[in-house]
């Protein structure tokens, strides 16, 4: 999937990684407030993926809401080792406002941090020569932070 702005953040200089912005759009209501699940406001890679989830959030006193691009970018975590994305539940992918942010996340879902700077998930044991830390972008997400 082409992504419509990939621009690199800053990355701590110990760790050996690329980073990126990520394009996300979320759905508000004509009021301006976003649309909340109650622990989380969910992220879209596309304004018609978010069109699509639109009338699962209206209600006999809320509007339908609509798409808007969000301003600040996010970032995610995955295994290149595995493959892997930082997904807790419900097959959504952790997106995160910044790369401190999606560290600590990491740390306390009990990602491991090899001894070259890489960041990965159980699969440590099979192969820790293989792995490289891949920040990349990914549809469909949940906002954490």
């Amino acid at each position: 999937m082409p992504l419509i702005s990939q621009m690199p953040l800053d990355i701590p200089a110990n760790l050996i990684t690329r980073a990126y912005k990520t394009p996300c759009f979320e759905l508000r209501y004509s009021s301006g407030a976003a649309v909340d699940t109650g622990d989380c406001i969910p992220h879209y890679d596309t304004a018609a993926a978010a069109r699509a989830d639109a009338a699962d959030f209206t209600s006999p006193d809320r509007d339908v809401p609509t798409p808007h691009p969000r301003r600040q970018a996010c970032v995610t975590i995955g295994c290149n080792c595995c493959g892997a994305l930082l997904d807790e539940d419900d097959g959504y992918v952790t997106h995160f406002p910044d790369v401190d942010v999606a560290l600590d996340y990491a740390r306390n879902a009990s990602w491991l941090i090899t001894d070259d700077g890489a960041w990965c998930d159980s699969c440590v044991g099979l192969d820790p020569s293989q792995h490289r830390p891949v920040w990349r972008p990914i549809p469909g997400c949940k906002h954490t932070g």
